[in-house]
């Protein structure tokens, strides 16, 4: 009769049969070089009036710390002198990588250049404004809890605003 579950003392054991193995946190994504990546920031090297019109979209304080934006800040300084003493601060590896194939990249035709830079910008604008209009939210929840009925109307109307632009 007491035999249907099998060891009735193995069945009342609580304690682990298997122990989950020590893990390491995993390691960082190793970075890897992108041709749209080499082909966007060679681009904006090689045509002056260009990169300045992307400096101009561009509000590099929205923009996430990766190789692709560390390069682009050496990239948009208007002299060489900037330029040099910008590379000089640049001690992220992938970055230096990813701007010496850009640097040494062929010549890209300006119609193909300016779609290259347009297309890109345009992507990356919108996701600084994404990031920016997400970063509201944490204010507006704040101004919403502290009933500071002003602040949260000028938050709301601001979130609306980047969140159009985005959009538009």
């Amino acid at each position: 009769h007491g035999d249907y579950c099998g060891d009735w003392k193995s069945a009342l054991d609580t304690t682990p049969q298997r122990t989950a193995p020590d893990v390491e946190p995993p390691a960082k994504r190793p970075f890897i070089l992108h041709r749209d990546d080499i082909e966007f920031l060679a681009a904006i090297f090689q045509y002056p009036y260009l990169r300045d019109s992307a400096a101009l979209a561009l509000n590099m304080d929205t923009l996430p710390e990766t190789p692709v934006t560390e390069a682009l800040r050496a990239f948009l300084v208007s002299s060489t002198e900037q330029f040099d003493e910008a590379l000089k601060g640049i001690t992220n590896v992938d970055t230096r990588h990813l701007i010496a194939h850009a640097a040494s990249e062929g010549p890209i035709p300006k119609d193909r250049a300016a779609e290259v830079i347009s297309i890109r910008v345009t992507a990356m604008a919108r996701d600084g404004l994404r990031r920016e209009a997400e970063g509201l939210l944490v204010e507006v929840d704040m101004a919403d809890k502290n009933k500071d009925w002003d602040e949260l109307r000028r938050l709301q109307k601001r979130h609306a605003e980047l969140v159009r632009r985005r959009d538009g």
